[in-house]
């Protein structure tokens, strides 16, 4: 049984809703994991406690931990008005949280599978960049194969979404209401600004690109940055280290208008970004050929057949069609000076 699979387990059995079976496989893994047997007994301890024996323990901020850990589910898709309530109460929710915090890889499969009434989930598969309007009057540009959560009103003193993938953003100005957007391991909250994030799930970076204002970048209670116009944070989740630079071209946020604009990119970058845009997945033959620079713009009604033309172009490559949406690139490799193509 997976880890996954046992903290799923280990909700069922503390809601008192799984078989004989399932008790015997709880039973089972906790003599077999002596290490998890005893995160269980803290749990179990707490599970039934009574908040006023906590004055120091808030349901708000319990609430409110628990949106910050929550992924995207489907069934939440804009346009589905259904409702749906917490399947238990939250301090039993905030129970799990304060003891299971250090293991988010092991819980976020659950959070995953817990909605929240009156929040939207938007899904962008469409090809095109999506444009989003927020209660607030905030703006948001959603790349494709990426997708926000929010809720249908903002709290009183905060706003926040939830972002997988790439968005640029223009918020609102409103000092008594911080704007926050979560990724997999870092928040970025303003009060009035545009921005970039990118953090797309199968991406070892998260990236935080700043247009106009300030913006901050913090991961748990650690403030990582403060970034001004123009300054790029690159968060490893490897290493957990940050790199922060300037971004010295200044149609770099043009994607939002369609465009493409690569400048001192490699090929295996570009690729990247291609099948997220076209939704075809790119491989090479060759696999020193990723390392090709490349710089080069496209405008929004290039076809993905016209943008490997002109790739293949600027280094000994060629491309072959598989299928609808398998490319295999093919060449050897690098010229050694790159070209601007329009």
């Amino acid at each position: 049984m997976e880890q996954q699979d046992f903290w799923e387990l280990i909700i069922k059995h503390l809601l008192k809703e799984t078989s004989a079976e399932e008790d015997e496989r709880v039973k089972r893994w906790l003599q077999e994991n002596p290490e998890d047997l005893k995160l269980y007994i803290e749990i179990k301890s707490n599970w039934n406690f009574d908040e006023s024996e906590y004055p120091q323990f808030n349901l708000d901020n319990a609430k409110k931990l628990v949106r910050n850990k929550i992924f995207f589910r489907k069934e939440n898709a804009i346009g589905n008005t259904k409702k749906s309530k917490p399947a238990f109460s939250f301090r039993k929710i905030a129970t799990i949280i304060f003891l299971l915090i250090g293991l988010s890889g092991a819980v976020a499969f659950w959070f995953s599978n817990m909605k929240l009434a009156d929040d939207v989930l938007v899904e962008n598969n469409s090809g095109k960049i999506k444009n989003i309007n927020l209660p607030d009057g905030s703006k948001i540009w959603l790349t494709t194969t990426s997708k926000i959560r929010y809720p249908r009103k903002f709290e009183e003193n905060y706003r926040e979404i939830y972002l997988e993938g790439e968005a640029f953003f223009e918020v609102q100005h409103n000092a008594k209401r911080p704007f926050s957007i979560y990724t997999q391991d870092l928040k970025t909250t303003v009060l009035g600004t545009s921005f970039n994030i990118s953090a797309y799930p199968d991406s070892e970076n998260i990236s935080v690109t700043v247009a106009t204002g300030k913006v901050s970048v913090s991961r748990g209670n650690e403030r990582l940055s403060l970034l001004t116009k123009d300054e790029k944070l690159t968060y490893s989740h490897r290493t957990n280290k940050i790199h922060t630079t300037q971004i010295s071209n200044p149609n770099w946020n043009e994607w939002k208008n369609g465009q493409l604009i690569f400048k001192e990119s490699n090929f295996g970058e570009v690729a990247t970004i291609l099948e997220k845009r076209y939704q075809v997945t790119i491989t090479f033959k060759n696999e020193s050929a990723k390392n090709c620079p490349i710089t080069a713009s496209f405008n929004a009604d290039k076809s993905i057949n016209e943008i490997l033309d002109m790739l293949c172009r600027l280094n000994p490559t060629s491309y072959k069609l598989l299928t609808h949406d398998q490319i295999l690139i093919t060449g050897k490799g690098c010229l050694k000076k790159d070209k601007n193509m329009q």
